[in-house]
């Protein structure tokens, strides 16, 4: 049986049924929760927003099986998806990464000196690789966007650096959730140790969808912006 995708028909509340991850992924495509019995196109009529790119959005980011086609590629609106991606890393970097920082110093604050220095050094190498990232983003590739859409002559950008800076980042949250799945002492609370690896892996899984989202959409589109 296929999968049934989502369509601009579809109510923005089966979509949080199907996914209810997509609750934080909808702040950050301006899709604010009370929206009643509304599909997509619906909503973005009233709030001007454009429907096709959320479609999109939604559907790469709950369906490992969804590959955008060339159309919804070409069709993609280089603002939107700018805005999209910078409003994703102020949600890491202002939102979650925060929530779990404060969250892992309250929790290993019984722990020996040992492993809350462990704990926290790879936490830290952790929040440099995603700032790493983002900071290459935001510095190189979204001006290059522009420039290329510009028709400015610009040296084309090597697509394994995403892939590169995205394989620090999953490595280094695998390695965290490893040390506090093996490592960390008995006397830990055992309802704060779920909490944090739970607040980790939603964390862990969220960043995955965001390098699926850069793989399928944004380095397709650079590349079609090239060959124009």
């Amino acid at each position: 049986m296929s999968t049934k995708f989502f369509t601009t028909k579809t109510k923005l509340a089966e979509i949080l049924h199907t996914n209810l991850q997509l609750v934080v992924l909808f702040p950050r495509l301006n899709i604010l929760l009370g929206f009643g019995e509304k599909n997509i196109e619906q909503y973005c009529k009233k709030h001007h927003l454009s429907e096709d790119f959320i479609v999109l959005m939604c559907n790469v980011y709950t369906f490992n099986e969804y590959q955008p086609s060339h159309n919804d590629i070409i069709n993609v609106n280089n603002n939107n998806l700018i805005q999209f991606l910078l409003s994703s890393h102020e949600y890491y970097l202002k939102e979650r990464i925060p929530h779990i920082s404060k969250h892992l110093h309250k929790t290993i604050i019984n722990a020996s000196q040992d492993i809350s220095n462990i704990v926290l050094q790879f936490f830290n190498e952790y929040q440099k690789e995603v700032k790493k990232h983002f900071r290459y983003e935001e510095k190189e590739i979204f001006p290059y966007m522009y420039d290329i859409q510009n028709k400015a002559k610009v040296q084309s950008k090597n697509k394994t650096l995403f892939e590169k800076h995205h394989t620090n980042i999953e490595d280094k949250l695998n390695d965290l959730i490893n040390i506090v799945i093996k490592y960390l002492p008995s006397q830990w609370q055992n309802q704060d140790r779920i909490s944090l690896l739970m607040d980790l892996s939603f964390l862990l899984q969220d960043m995955k969808k965001h390098a699926i989202i850069e793989e399928k959409i944004l380095i397709p589109y650079i590349k079609y912006l090239e060959e124009l």
